[in-house]
């Protein structure tokens, strides 16, 4: 990688030189020599900023896939809202709000009787449902005995799934730090290891 190369890579990270040595875990000084050409800038460098750039245009595209989630599903939930939830636990949230569509009475699809909150806590996706049945009763508890089951199944699924990929392989929670599922890979990113 040359120094233009590097510069490019920083500035579309939007990181100041103090920011990616800490990022790099390195001097500010390494990353001033590696800038102005001083000093060749070693391979692993140039494999971490890209990487890190992967990240950052695969959550551009998650904010997009975000944005059509909360547009195609604002009939089941006023206020919608999915930034809480991890990149890689959007599909997870998507096979709910597809199987919450397919099967909420269709008197409470107008927005005020249902809301759902959407978030990460605890190394988990929280779903919050609220219900106003209204005088409806014993659909209202038809309904509340089948979400509390959905639910469940998929919170435990985002506990076996990387929230930043969405892959199921190899699996764990993180060490240190906020506690989340993450792949290998993402682990180690995260620990700064590459």
């Amino acid at each position: 990688m040359d120094k233009i190369t590097f510069r490019h890579l920083r500035d579309a990270l939007d990181l100041s030189i103090a920011e990616t040595a800490q990022v790099l875990g390195v001097s500010t000084a390494s990353v001033t020599h590696w800038q102005s050409g001083r000093y060749r800038i070693p391979e692993w460098v140039a494999e971490r900023l890209r990487e890190l750039r992967e990240v950052q245009a695969a959550s551009h595209d998650d904010r997009d896939i975000r944005r059509a989630l909360e547009d195609r599903y604002e009939h089941l939930s006023r206020n919608l809202y999915l930034g809480e939830v991890p990149d890689g636990w959007l599909p997870i949230v998507e096979r709910f709000l597809q199987d919450l569509d397919a099967h909420i009475p269709e008197h409470l699809k107008n927005g005020d009787s249902f809301s759902l909150g959407l978030k990460e806590k605890w190394g988990s996706l929280r779903l919050d449902p609220f219900l106003d049945a209204g005088d409806d009763i014993e659909s209202g508890e038809r309904f509340w005995s089948w979400i509390e089951d959905r639910i469940r199944a998929a919170e435990e699924e985002s506990e076996r799934t990387c929230a930043r990929c969405g892959t199921t392989d190899d699996v764990d929670f993180t060490k240190s730090g906020w506690r989340l599922p993450l792949c290998r890979r993402h682990r180690l990113l995260r620990e700064g290891e590459i």
